[in-house]
């Protein structure tokens, strides 16, 4: 597959550049050639700070071993030297906190097993077989939140494209790309989560990506979070000021009435 891809950037016939579009072998070439420096010096930089990292590997198992041990009871002495209002507060947010962490987790797997059941078909109508390995790729990629299943079909439309087959191009984009890669992480995903910690999905979508944007792979999992905090907060917010005037309402009207001739 990647001597196809090669072949077809080397022919000026179908070249990229030769149609304005600036990638060529030269452009592959440095691209695979950042990446390898990244790895070097990636290799270089773990070298010398391994002590560093070593160090906070074992806070890192620490912290998780004592959470995972002593979290409970952890939480009841935090809890008991806080006020009472606050103590609410953070109960409510903990929980809707457990359910957005919960539904991004199952639902990222969900997503994987769907996409791996969709793309079977997909596969079987484009006619390169290796249904089975393609489709398992596909989800697999969608497992990591940057990458997603649509790297896969840019990689095989690639090869189509270097075969010369407008069929299989228009069958990766129209049913893979669009339907197999789009659909699951624009609609599916963001109602999936939202439903669970009661939110829009057009909101959660938007956390989804601005999280992934902002933070990279860490986003994924904190943007849904942060926007749910968000959210929920000003519920809460609102609910306790709704209650405050309304307590408010009823003592000045006791008030008038005990006050009444």
């Amino acid at each position: 597959m990647f001597a196809s891809i090669g072949t077809w950037l080397e022919d000026p016939a179908t070249n990229p550049l030769s149609y304005g579009i600036p990638f060529g072998k030269a452009k592959l070439f440095e691209i695979l050639s950042q990446a390898n420096d990244f790895f070097v010096n990636y290799e270089k930089t773990l070298t010398d700070k391994l002590s560093l990292y070593l160090f906070k590997t074992f806070v890192f198992f620490f912290s998780l071993s004592a959470l995972l041990y002593h979290g409970d009871l952890l939480k009841k002495r935090f809890m008991s030297r806080m006020p009472q209002a606050i103590c609410e507060w953070v109960t409510r947010l903990s929980a809707v906190t457990v359910d957005t962490l919960y539904a991004v987790y199952v639902v990222q797997v969900a997503i994987a097993v769907l996409t791996f059941f969709i793309a079977l078909p997909v596969f079987m109508l484009l006619g390169y077989g290796n249904v089975l390995f393609y489709s398992f790729l596909a989800a697999f990629c969608e497992l990591v939140p940057v990458l997603g299943s649509s790297s896969t079909f840019i990689l095989i439309g690639a090869y189509a494209l270097s075969l010369g087959d407008t069929r299989g191009v228009f069958i990766l984009f129209i049913f893979g790309y669009l339907i197999v890669s789009c659909v699951p992480e624009i609609y599916i995903r963001p109602v999936l989560v939202g439903r669970r910690v009661k939110i829009n999905a057009v909101i959660m979508f938007i956390g989804i990506i601005g999280g992934i944007l902002t933070m990279g792979l860490a986003g994924f999992v904190l943007g849904p979070v942060m926007i749910v905090l968000l959210i929920t907060s000003f519920r809460m917010y609102s609910s306790d000021r709704k209650e405050r005037r309304e307590a408010a309402g009823a003592a000045c009207g006791r008030g008038e009435r005990d006050g009444a001739p």
